[in-house]
């Protein structure tokens, strides 16, 4: 079925056939008050559907709080099937 077809139809998310399906998140989280800072690690788990190695998977990472604006987010180790990887960090305002 080409996308086209399936985005006539009137499906919810959980019944497209197509993409990563049941993504897990396991955030880990430690806030160091002295330094206002917040450190930790995030696990994602996902199941890849679809006939062919994803080449770029994308994350959208921002601090989730107004006083949190003036922050920043430091990305410094990435990896695939706990291996390191490399991993390119891209600032869009």
């Amino acid at each position: 079925m080409k996308k086209e077809e399936i985005a006539k139809q009137d499906l919810s998310t959980n019944d497209i056939l197509y993409g990563p399906t049941d993504p897990l998140y396991k955030i880990d989280v430690v806030y160091d008050e002295k330094n206002h800072e917040l450190r930790g690690n995030m696990d994602v788990r996902f199941h890849n559907n679809l006939d062919k190695t994803l080449e770029h998977i994308y994350f959208n990472l921002w601090p989730n709080a107004k006083q949190l604006e003036d922050g920043s987010i430091e990305v410094s180790n990435v990896q695939l099937n706990s291996k390191e990887t490399d991993f390119m960090v891209q600032i869009q305002c």
